[in-house]
């Protein structure tokens, strides 16, 4: 069988010149948007994170001491925080 004045072992092999690039280059950008999304917070983010997390401490012990929540509440919640820092 002849295509193109090829035999099938000539298209095979112009396939694969033609497809083993195309695969080589979607396989770069799927590990650079992998690499891309697993990036870690800048120090500034993280900064920013633990600041707030220290306000948020604040201001649970404050609703603790006036005892707006209780003890469970507050040791429950103050667990979920110090996951932040």
């Amino acid at each position: 069988m002849r295509i193109l004045g090829m035999g099938v072992p000539e298209m095979v092999m112009v396939l694969l010149v033609l497809l083993v690039p195309v695969a080589l280059v979607v396989a770069l950008v799927v590990v650079l948007v992998k690499r891309s999304n697993d990036r870690q917070p800048l120090p500034d983010e993280r900064q920013r994170a633990s600041t707030f997390a220290y306000q948020r401490l604040s201001q649970l012990d404050d609703l603790r001491k006036r005892g707006a929540i209780t003890e469970e509440e507050y040791a429950s919640k103050k667990q979920e925080l110090m996951h932040d820092l």
